[in-house]
Parts: C-alpha cells; sequence; structure tokens
C-alpha cells in the first residue's frame, strides 16, 4: 500500500525516529507553516498545500515542491492536505500525520476531528505526536501495539459507544463511553489489541503512548 506523510505546523518531532518518517517519505505533503522546519532539516516536500499566510519571507519556492494555494478559509490546513491527497493518490492508501499535536489546543482538537472524520474515507490515518499515536477505528478491528504501552479508548461521537477491548491489563466488556469519554489507564500486555464496539456508523480513537 502507498504510504503518505502529511507534516502539519504544530509542534514539529523531535524524535530521530520521527525525523527518519520525514526524511525517508516517499511522499511527503506539508500544511504551509511546517515549510520552515522541513527547511531546517534540509528536506523539501513533495507537495506545500495551504493559503501560505504562515511562511517566512526567507523560505524561497524552491523549498515548497509542488506549491498548491488554496486561499478558502472553511478548512484548516490539513484538511486542505487531506483534499489533495485523495485528489494526488486516491483513498486506498495509508496516511501518517505528524506535527498536529502541541501548540494551541483548538488546532489540536481540529486536527483531531478531521483525522477521525478521514478514517472513514481513507484506507488507513494515524495521527503520532511526540508522545504517542492516536489511530482512529471506523469499524471493529485490531491494533498493533507494544507490550506494557498505556492504551486510553476514546469516543469522539455525539452518541454512546459500546466497547469491548481484548489484549489489556484490565478487562474492558461492553462498556458503555458516552460522548467524548475516555477509558484510560490501561496497558497493552501484548503486540496487538482486539477492539469491538457497536453500534456500527461510529469512530473510535485509539491512543497508545510512547
Amino acid at each position: 500500500m502507498e504510504k503518505v506523510v502529511i507534516i502539519a505546523n504544530g509542534e514539529f518531532p523531535s524524535s530521530e525516529r520521527l525525523l527518519d518518517e520525514l526524511r525517508n517519505a516517499k511522499h511527503l505533503i506539508c500544511c504551509d507553516g511546517a515549510l520552515a522546519h522541513l527547511a531546517k532539516i534540509g528536506v523539501v516536500p513533495e507537495i506545500t498545500v495551504g493559503d501560505f499566510d504562515s511562511i517566512p519571507c526567507c523560505i524561497g519556492v524552491e523549498a515548497a515542491g509542488d506549491a498548491i494555494h488554496i486561499a478558502e478559509q472553511d478548512d484548516n490546513d490539513l484538511e486542505k492536505a487531506l483534499k489533495v491527497v485523495a485528489e494526488r493518490f486516491g483513498l486506498d492508501i495509508e496516511i501518517l500525520v505528524l506535527g498536529a499535536g502541541g501548540k494551541r489546543e483548538d488546532h489540536l482538537l481540529g486536527n483531531i476531528s478531521r483525522i477521525a472524520d478521514a478514517a472513514r474515507r481513507f484506507d488507513s490515518i494515524r495521527m503520532t505526536t511526540n508522545y504517542g499515536t492516536l489511530i482512529p477505528l471506523p469499524r471493529p478491528g485490531r491494533v498493533s501495539c507494544k507490550i506494557g504501552q498505556a492504551v486510553s479508548i476514546i469516543n469522539p461521537e455525539a452518541f454512546p459507544i459500546t466497547v469491548t477491548a481484548s489484549g489489556v491489563q484490565y478487562p474492558v466488556e461492553d462498556l458503555v463511553l458516552d460522548k467524548w469519554h475516555t477509558a484510560t489507564l490501561n496497558m497493552a500486555i501484548g503486540n496487538e489489541i482486539g477492539i469491538k464496539f457497536t453500534p456500527n456508523g461510529g469512530t473510535l480513537l485509539i491512543y497508545l503512548a510512547e
């Protein structure tokens, strides 16, 4: 499956593992304000998307790759990048979103909601920060993890979701999560967590702390 990395203009990745994702990405899409950070590590994206109001004047056009100017303000830059990804690469792809956390909390919440929505369109999407990974599940499934990794399950929907989880230290059996309720302080006991939930049509968020 083709993999696309999107770098948003939040807290820039600091670990070598995430910086390597940027350096080695076959397809790297930059939300305009993150371009200055990429320039500092010598990385040129394939595409830069946005209204370009956050790019320092010292950054030349050659640093932006294929620049796609989208002036409208109805969507944030991450949503604009996701639309470009769908147009260029289709929906049957794996998306890794970096730099979407930190800085302003309203931007973080907006990015999380867009990633949850995108999970219903794209084959695979996840958001990784310096502190952990957020994986939206639009349907029951299994999530890869590490033994001992802290796990939280979050319901971002406007309706209750009943959740059963396997592969965790503390049993989760038919747990009802109301809107924005979270099952936290759990831990993975293997390399995979199984998640079942009802009703269909909702999306759960699985957070794995680093």
